[in-house]
């Protein structure tokens, strides 16, 4: 009788301890898990000239076509994070749909995760210019 009573004890320990292990303890995100997903960097492409624009990114000098923005228009998108790792810094370049015009920024070099680089194309490509915003 009581080899049988710490049977059925040990058995129904070990059918709470399985029980509460399937259970999920964590309904909310931690802000603290170091596990999150990094925010990256996200580009805002402001377009005052009437023609459609397509931005380019060229890290090394490598173009690579981010996304096309209509005339008088705001894109905002994700960088890729393989665009953000060259120690070279990255540039973008913008070229509207229709003209032989070629505006090239700046090397960015400086941004963290969070930030978003904002480009501002005006209406004479030459004028046009980007910031970063934190």
């Amino acid at each position: 009788m009581m080899r049988t009573r710490w049977t059925m004890t040990v058995l129904l320990l070990v059918l709470l301890f399985q029980v509460l292990s399937c259970v999920p303890w964590r309904t909310t995100e931690d802000p603290r898990d170091v596990h999150r997903r990094p925010e990256g960097v996200r580009l805002e492409v402001r377009n005052q000239h009437f023609n459609e624009v397509v931005v380019y990114a060229m890290p090394d000098g490598v173009r690579e076509r981010l996304a096309a923005v209509p005339g008088n228009d705001t894109r905002t998108m994700d960088l890729p994070a393989r665009l953000l790792l060259p120690p070279g810094g990255l540039r973008l370049m913008v070229s509207p749909i229709g003209s032989r015009e070629v505006y090239l920024s700046g090397e960015i070099f400086s941004w963290s995760e969070g930030d978003t680089v904002v480009m501002v194309v005006a209406g004479h490509l030459r004028m046009s210019f980007w910031y970063l915003r934190r």
